[in-house]
């Protein structure tokens, strides 16, 4: 989306104009976040893990962005690695209702900044004290559907159990860890 153009996956050697991911387990001292980027007539992104390349696309993909032209990048190294290895976002999702399709596109956004930890709060109920010790009364949120108690999920929104284990598993690709609590 950000440059307008397709990009073929292929495996070989770099030449000039490509993009060459690759991972090297011998730099340690990038840790399993960080990654090296070289650009010369070709980019090359190097890592000890999956994510740390990753994490090299979304620099280049950012300065793509800032180029007018959407395809050049200046030449140049770098070594990126996070200061922190966690940097997350929560959200509260029991209170208010979101769709899965604003989780997806908030796991995106987290992974553009290099964010890695997505706690949503699924579950919440309020105290009965709070409200003349009525339960009728009392607010409560359930975001996930129960085998073992049918009626529980909220009827104002939730997420089927397949769907938000899928959502897991697909934003692992991102680099994410989707938490529930």
């Amino acid at each position: 989306d950000i440059t307008g153009k397709d990009f073929n996956v292929e495996f070989g050697s770099p030449s000039e104009g490509d993009i060459y991911l690759t991972l090297n387990e011998e730099d340690s001292t990038l840790g399993k976040q960080g990654y090296e980027l070289s650009i010369d007539d070709y980019i090359t992104i190097i890592a000890p893990e999956q994510t740390g390349v990753f994490y090299g696309t979304r620099s280049v993909l950012q300065i793509l962005k800032q180029d007018e032209g959407k395809d050049n990048v200046p030449k140049g190294e770098a070594r990126d690695y996070p200061k922190y290895g966690k940097r997350g976002f929560s959200l509260d999702v029991a209170r208010k209702y979101f769709p899965l399709s604003y989780l997806e596109d908030t796991a995106k956004l987290m992974s553009w900044y290099k964010m890695n930890d997505f706690q949503i709060h699924l579950n919440d109920n309020a105290f009965p004290s709070m409200f003349g010790n009525d339960w009728s009364k009392v607010y409560t949120g359930f975001r996930i559907e129960s085998e073992t108690y049918p009626g529980l999920a909220s009827e104002d929104g939730h997420y089927t159990k397949e769907e938000f284990k899928n959502f897991q598993k697909e934003f692992i690709n991102y680099g994410i860890n989707i938490i529930p609590e």
